[in-house]
């Protein structure tokens, strides 16, 4: 099976390894605590549900979508997960059912509205204020019982600068991967990001690409609470609220516009890492978080601004 069109981003994302590679020497030389194997895997962990929830966001974004709902998501995970009583009837993996059926729901409902014309970012942040107070209700402060055998599985080291964690992110971004650039879907996917109106008169139903992309989105929120219990071992409806935008930054450093059907996962991957890793040298050099959150923001804005400058010069090409 060959490459489809996305074949011609993975080669333009070449240069953002070649810029991450840069950024992880620059740390290596800054302090001497960064190049060591506990501090590599305490990135690759703090990483990993960073990396799930942007690959899922890919998709939305390709398809000149966003998705704000998806830390609300991963924060609901939490919170099920820390309810006693499920376990009790069900198991300690019984509840893990409950919410990968509730991400599904919530993707399904912000897919097909968002196909009718509701405008994505104002359908998926309605929606992540309704599973928020959902989460609240639930877990109002921090805290609950979470399965042990849960938790410690998805907090399980496996030697060296390896774990569950990032062995999960890693499957889940190469089966995204595979999705988006070598089937029939991941064709539909950039097709239907490029021209909505000329895909739905080729035959492609858009409807089913837009509902499967906001679904796959919501359960990569699902999978990276999963990842957040094994941080934190409790509930906390507010632990997953920065993965939205944080998802959306990786995303666009990784290439991938909001003018549709430009972009990919590889370049996804490069962006997640370059986020982590910045994070990681700044908590290493006492930066207050609040200046974390003011660089954050102006690498989002910057990415935005870029994308917005790509989209523009191609409708004036094309004009």
């Amino acid at each position: 099976m060959k490459f489809n069109s996305s074949y011609i981003f993975v080669k333009r994302s070449i240069p953002l390894y070649f810029i991450l590679l840069g950024i992880f020497v620059v740390a290596s030389a800054s302090t001497d605590h960064f190049f060591t194997s506990e501090n590599i895997l305490n990135v690759l962990v703090q990483l990993s549900p960073l990396l799930v929830v942007a690959c899922g966001q890919t998709f939305v974004v390709l398809l000149q979508g966003i998705d704000i709902s998806v830390g609300a998501v991963a924060s609901l995970t939490t919170t099920v997960l820390a309810l006693g009583s499920f376990e009790h009837f069900f198991g300690a993996w019984g509840p893990m059912f409950l919410i990968v059926v509730l991400g599904v729901a919530i993707g399904f409902l912000n897919g097909l509205m968002i196909y009718k014309g509701v405008t994505p970012i104002i359908m998926t942040l309605g929606s992540s204020v309704l599973v928020k107070g959902i989460a609240l209700g639930l877990r109002p402060i921090p805290g609950g019982n979470v399965s042990f055998t849960i938790a410690e599985f998805f907090c399980k080291e496996l030697g060296w600068i390896f774990s569950v964690p990032f062995l999960i992110s890693i499957t889940w971004f190469s089966i995204l991967a595979f999705l988006l650039h070598f089937t029939r879907f991941g064709k539909y996917v950039y097709a239907t990001g490029a021209d909505r109106d000329v895909s739905n008169k080729a035959g492609i139903n858009t409807m089913k690409i837009t509902i499967l992309a906001y679904i796959l989105s919501s359960v990569s929120g699902v999978l990276a609470g999963l990842l957040l219990v094994g941080q934190i071992w409790s509930g906390d409806a507010l632990i997953g609220e920065k993965l939205s935008l944080d998802s959306v930054t990786a995303v666009l450093v990784g290439g991938t516009t909001f003018e549709g059907g430009v972009g990919g996962l590889f370049g996804t991957l490069a962006g997640a890492f370059i986020l982590s890793i910045m994070s990681n040298v700044l908590n290493m050099m006492n930066i207050f978080s609040y200046y974390q959150y003011v660089i954050k923001g102006l690498i989002l804005i910057f990415s935005i601004f870029l994308s917005l400058r790509l989209s523009s010069r191609k409708e004036k090409s094309i004009r």
